[in-house]
């Protein structure tokens, strides 16, 4: 019975620890939080070059508001796309 048990043991071991396992779930879930923040920011940044560039200076401040509004929406909601896609 001995021996028995100990062959079961090794054949269902599959080599990663829990602890392995909970590494690996942290790391993705930290990544995937830094990369939808970054993304936010990243957002605000590149939208912010044509603005004061004066690229949308013919825009009323409302105008220029649902603009923003928009196309930060639209690259925050491709970034949580992405990050669902990895998870």
């Amino acid at each position: 019975m001995c021996c028995q048990a100990n062959n079961i043991h090794k054949h269902t071991h599959t080599g990663v620890g829990v602890f392995d396992g909970v590494v690996v779930v942290v790391v993705v879930v930290v990544s995937v939080g830094v990369a939808d923040y970054l993304g936010s920011i990243l957002s605000y940044i590149i939208l912010a070059i044509p603005v004061f560039g004066g690229v949308f200076d013919d825009l009323s401040p409302a105008d220029l508001s649902a603009l923003i509004s928009r196309v930060s929406h639209a690259v925050t909601h491709q970034c949580v796309c992405v990050c669902r896609c990895v998870t």
